[in-house]
């Protein structure tokens, strides 16, 4: 500071800041939000106002591949891609009680990093944790997963314990937030005496009071992902689980579900290859569920209706042929937006565990969200102009449609469901990767990608070499 400076703003500016303080406590006053989260809440980048979400996996202690910071420029380039809200679980039951006053500031401050971007938030709210999860060294599996959620009917200390903690977390961490989702199974659920749906509605019900023992205004909705997991199965690769789901998650529709605000359903039967080949082993068709009557009967009920498909943007850790690494599942994608619109649901949330590496994935559904009757090369072409200078845009877009082509997620859908191929010029992964080494990456990011453009292509050329390693051709 120099000689006569001072540190305090000029008259006009001084003026302006006390303008924004009173304007910001008026809304305070008025709607009982901050301003920041009135213009999130008022932020809807999808076509129609169309919530679209994308859930992000950060925050989990017990999981090495958990970030806990979200990749530089990813709030920038989810909100430049069309989506209006981002999605967090609170994981803050995992870590000991001496830490979580850490955790739980950190997520506020990811709550307000959002807002300050137009973006709302949502929080997944697990249900039957025990506390014995802080003490853990390591994620649970089998049988020490199923022992590590407790029965709330056979204890009922640990439910209140569990609400109160909820309550404790929303209230230092997560107050901010735009809408929880109470998550019903994996994790969560139990299969002992008195187990069943109604234990789920408990939870529920539960949570819509502590949103308002605190004065939340906040969406409460309810997602039906693995129902299955109270009272009925906890195997994905049995027909009974998928025909729980479907069951009841009918039966949450049309119980009383009057402390809600929406109900979210995992649409699984569209499109998971899992769900298609689990029944065609069965010799049986895949339920038609959700259908537009599920929607009807949700918006009946003045309730808003959400779709959370999982996995289909971006894999998780179980799959190596695409756990970090570049995939394209842009047909499959179009085929999910198409059947969304279809619904007539309010919105969707999709994942990403690695966005670095899923930046085209995450940009396709972007696009396909505002129109789902996009060319799906099209979208590659769109997304390869933002990676290579102009006079090589096509080449790369044939890399991509190559990539495409020979996706992970359609060879694993049984014959029936796998969708046509692309035309391509590329036949084989070595003429994949001599034309991949012709391309010249612009020198700028002309959007807020979360690599550069060179950086992602030395990721295609990993890509590449790993898959031909792995299918021998």
């Amino acid at each position: 500071m120099t000689c006569g400076s001072s540190s305090s703003p000029p008259k006009p500016a001084r003026k302006r800041l006390v303008e924004r303080f009173r304007i910001g406590c008026l809304f305070l006053l008025l709607f009982g939000v901050s301003l920041p989260r009135m213009l999130a809440q008022s932020s809807m980048a999808g076509k129609g106002g169309r919530l679209l979400g994308i859930y992000v996996f950060a925050g989990e202690r017990l999981t090495a591949d958990s970030t806990e910071k979200l990749p530089t420029r990813f709030m920038s380039f989810v909100k430049y891609c069309g989506y209006n809200t981002l999605e967090f679980c609170d994981y803050s039951f995992e870590y000991p009680e001496s830490e979580r006053a850490k955790v739980l500031s950190a997520s506020r401050t990811r709550v307000a990093d959002a807002h300050r971007e137009g973006l709302r938030v949502f929080i997944i709210l697990l249900t039957n944790m025990s506390r014995d999860w802080g003490s853990l060294q390591g994620e649970p599996r089998g049988e020490a997963l199923t022992r590590i959620m407790f029965n709330p009917v056979t204890r009922p200390d640990e439910f209140k314990q569990r609400v109160e903690d909820v309550q404790k977390s929303i209230a230092k961490g997560y107050s901010e937030a735009d809408g929880f989702e109470v998550f019903a199974g994996d994790w969560g659920g139990c299969l002992g005496d008195g187990c069943g749906i109604e234990q789920y509605f408990s939870f529920g019900r539960a949570y819509a009071q502590v949103l308002k023992n605190l004065g939340l205004r906040s969406q409460l909705t309810l997602n039906t992902w693995a129902i299955a997991n109270w009272g009925t199965s906890l195997e994905p690769d049995k027909t009974t689980f998928w025909d729980a789901e479907t069951d009841l998650s009918r039966k949450v529709i049309d119980g009383d579900i009057t402390f809600a605000d929406a109900v979210t359903l995992p649409g699984h039967n569209l499109y998971r290859g899992l769900v298609r080949t689990v029944y065609t082993q069965a010799n049986r068709s895949v339920p038609d569920f959700p259908d537009p009557v599920a929607t009807q009967r949700i918006h009946a009920k003045g309730k808003r209706a959400y779709l959370w498909p999982h996995f289909i943007v971006d894999d998780d850790r179980g799959r190596k042929m695409t756990w970090r690494k570049v995939h394209f599942e842009v047909r499959y994608l179009k085929e999910l937006a198409e059947k969304s619109r279809a619904l007539g649901v309010d919105g969707t949330f999709v994942n990403a565990y690695n966005p670095p590496y899923q930046m085209g994935n995450i940009f396709a559904y972007g696009q396909l969200n505002r129109d789902p009757a996009l060319p799906a090369r099209t979208i590659l072409k769109k997304f390869a102009a933002l990676i290579a200078r102009p006079g090589d845009v096509e080449q790369l877009t044939e890399v991509f449609t190559f990539l495409e082509n020979h996706s992970w997620w359609g060879s694993q859908m049984p014959v029936q469901y796998r969708l046509k191929p692309l035309p391509c010029k590329i036949g084989t992964y070595e003429e994949a990767r001599a034309n991949l080494s012709k391309v010249t990456p612009l020198s700028q990011r002309p959007a807020p990608l979360l690599m550069a453009p060179k950086d992602y292509l030395t990721e295609v050329t990993s890509t590449l070499a790993f898959m031909q390693q792995q299918y021998g051709h």
